[in-house]
């Protein structure tokens, strides 16, 4: 992984055209011969955590090119540039890059030369729009990106301070100073990492959950798990390495399991890095608390980004309520949702809308109740046609079924 910085103007005459870079770097790119992902950070962006995982970030998003919602029109083409990534390797992602270019370039100098003013002449943003609205194939290769991961002012993974963030530049260079200055410093607010003598027990001593915890839960894999082929797990552990030795070789598409504790899931998972259909992801319980339009997912929900269904859903981590509400617009006809410790009082409202196959020692097996799973699935693709455009109301046209 290389890393290139530029200062000045690659095409133009004004402060504000340096917008434009972005456009000229990446056709320089592909003029150079290079064919693989590039990573594009503005400048008022910064990575904010150093230790994030980015190939888990291009495993985790089917796409040519990943970007997060913009605007505030809810459409999927109304995207942020300030922070994308996009792989010239691909015949979308070149696609785009040179009509991109093609597009900036047919602004003449002359036009050029007196837009001394911000949009006197059309700027990166809406253009890229424009291709991308015009452009149906390459916006089915487009992947969008939760806010709370990168392009926000709190986000998990690239901050960046935007001018609807400060009044003035000065205060906006201000944040970005303190920002950079939290992200580097070395007493930065981190999940403790668990010591040798707590990871040992949560991970090779499962009898600490209960009685016959690792020899029930392999049970049920079996009984309920044998031909599914996407898992879901809140709540990483003992269990996660239990269910990839079920699944052993069997062709399976994905296990995505959530912790809200980053350190402790990195345990969890680093013997497995070689595990084709593992994802893991650790997540904010709350998610992004700046102010009533935050559009960052968080630990409950952030499986919504995977754009699928599950077959088997193992409940066990935090949130355990809330998690089981979005599990019945993640599962299908057939999926299995396995639930532990579930003879708490405040579990028990789960029952309206489950029906219960089994009560183990335990586990409880749970599967969701056909009176009701119908029109759950009805209202579920506008469910993640909102979340897909940034939690942006869904439009009246579009008929949401009452």
């Amino acid at each position: 992984m290389a890393f290139e910085t530029f200062v000045g103007l690659k095409r133009g005459y004004f402060p504000w055209h340096a917008c434009f870079n972005r456009i000229v770097y990446l056709k320089e790119q592909i003029d150079a011969g290079y064919d693989g992902w590039i990573f594009y950070i503005d400048a008022d962006a910064y990575v904010f955590d150093h230790s994030y995982d980015l190939r888990s970030l291009l495993d985790l998003f089917e796409g040519d090119f990943l970007f997060a919602p913009g605007g505030l029109t809810g459409e999927k083409w109304d995207v942020n540039d300030g922070v994308f990534l996009i792989n010239l390797g691909s015949d979308a992602g070149k696609e785009l890059a040179l009509a991109w270019y093609e597009d900036f370039m047919s602004t003449p100098d002359e036009a050029l030369r007196v837009a001394s003013d911000w949009q006197m002449v059309p700027s990166d943003q809406p253009r890229l729009h424009k291709i991308l609205r015009n452009s149906p194939h390459l916006l089915e290769r487009l992947a969008m990106v939760p806010r709370e991961v990168f392009n926000h002012e709190k986000a998990s993974f690239i901050r960046q301070v935007l001018r609807s963030n400060a009044s003035t530049m000065d205060e906006r260079i201000a944040k970005l100073r303190e920002g950079v200055a939290e992200a580097l410093s070395a007493t930065l607010p981190k999940p403790a990492a668990p010591t040798a003598e707590e990871v040992k027990p949560m991970l090779q001593n499962p009898e600490q959950y209960g009685q016959a915890y690792d020899t029930e839960f392999r049970r049920v894999l079996r009984q309920y798990a044998s031909e599914a082929t996407t898992f879901l797990e809140w709540g990483a552990g003992y269990t996660t390495r239990m269910t990839i030795e079920h699944i052993g070789d069997r062709p399976v598409d994905l296990f995505l399991t959530i912790d809200h504790n980053k350190s402790y899931l990195e345990k969890v998972v680093e013997d497995y890095s070689d595990c084709r259909y593992l994802q893991h992801q650790a997540m904010s319980l709350e998610g992004p608390c700046v102010d009533d339009r935050d559009t960052g997912l968080n630990y409950s929900t952030f499986p919504f980004t995977a754009g699928r269904t599950f077959d088997f859903i193992f409940i066990d981590g935090r949130r355990r309520m809330e998690c089981a509400m979005m599990a019945l617009a993640l599962s299908n006809p057939d999926s299995i949702i396995v639930i532990h410790d579930y003879r708490r009082t405040r579990y028990q409202p789960l029952l309206a809308f489950y029906r219960i196959i089994e009560d183990g020692p335990q586990f409880r097996v749970l599967a969701p109740r056909m009176t009701i799973f119908p029109a759950v699935q009805e209202m579920t693709p506008f469910v993640r046609q909102a979340m897909s455009a940034g939690l942006a109301p869904v439009r009246l046209e579009q008929k949401v079924p009452a």
